[in-house]
């Protein structure tokens, strides 16, 4: 932007030249006003903008953050039942041991071996 100084010392010859010279200072400001529109409409436009890019920006890391809370919560259920698998697949082995079957059966049910004593002590 060019800012011209008036002068107070320079007269315009004559009517015509000053009309010219009041015609190009009208345009001047009449090309200010329409820039500095312009400045405001695309500030303005990009506050909303920006504003809109906030909105989904937060809306999606609400989701990313609900998918990670998701991801979490199955990985430890994942874990619990590969756990649980394990245990089931090393007590399917023991059960083809038949002095583990024998334990399990004693313990469960109560048996005893011949000329066994058991005692019922109570739990505290």
């Amino acid at each position: 932007m060019v800012v011209k100084k008036a002068q107070s010392n320079i007269q315009p010859l004559n009517a015509a030249g000053a009309r010219q010279l009041a015609k190009q200072a009208q345009k001047e400001q009449y090309n200010n006003r329409v820039h500095r529109n312009r400045r405001i409409i695309l500030g303005l436009s990009m506050v909303i903008i920006m504003t809109g890019l906030m909105v989904m920006f937060n809306q999606k890391y609400s989701l990313y953050q609900a998918a990670a809370k998701n991801l979490q919560v199955t990985q430890k259920q994942l874990t619990q039942a590969e756990a649980q698998q394990r245990d089931l697949k090393q007590q399917r082995q023991d059960l083809k041991d038949k002095s583990y079957l024998e334990k399990v059966v004693r313990d469960k049910y109560m048996y005893t071996k011949k000329g066994e004593i058991v005692f019922n002590l109570p739990k505290n």
